[in-house]
């Protein structure tokens, strides 16, 4: 989340406010539907956004290389837990990108990689993340911006 006056952002994830010379990674969060019983993947939906601060992202980033799988046709594994995704299900297909702000002086520069990284993830995965965001904006609502 942008912070006021555009000098920084909110973690969606943790709260935690970056400002002035910071690294993020905004997650651009697409529904994906398969039904392996018709043999159809529905195309992806994109169902929400969030900005990740850098160390909210290397915590999620050391769970996906703990947990090197590989993709069938039949199954899809889930990069941030064991799950593996059989049958009919739904599944969140998460783009990546990383972005570099300097503010500290006056020639302020801002780095962008949008194709940064790729995951997948399962309903469950997906569901106790964006429960943490839900009380993160809830929290935040009730107390204003945080600094």
């Amino acid at each position: 989340m942008l912070l006021k006056g555009g000098k920084g952002i909110i973690c969606d994830f943790t709260g935690n406010t970056y400002k002035d010379k910071f690294k993020y990674y905004p997650i651009e969060v697409n529904e994906v539907v398969v039904k392996t019983s018709k043999r159809y993947v529905y195309p992806p939906k994109k169902i929400s956004e969030h900005d990740l601060g850098e160390e909210c992202f290397n915590q999620y980033f050391d769970i996906m290389k703990s947990n090197p799988r590989e993709m069938s046709r039949k199954a899809i594994p889930c990069d941030l837990c064991p799950a593996t995704m059989t049958g009919d299900f739904t599944y969140y297909y998460i783009k990546v990108a990383e972005v570099e702000v300097d503010t500290t002086n006056e020639n302020s520069s801002t780095k962008v990689n949008r194709n940064f990284l790729e995951i997948r993830v399962c309903k469950n995965c997906y569901e106790n993340m964006m429960s943490r965001v839900k009380n993160l904006k809830n929290k935040i609502e009730q107390h204003g911006e945080w600094t």
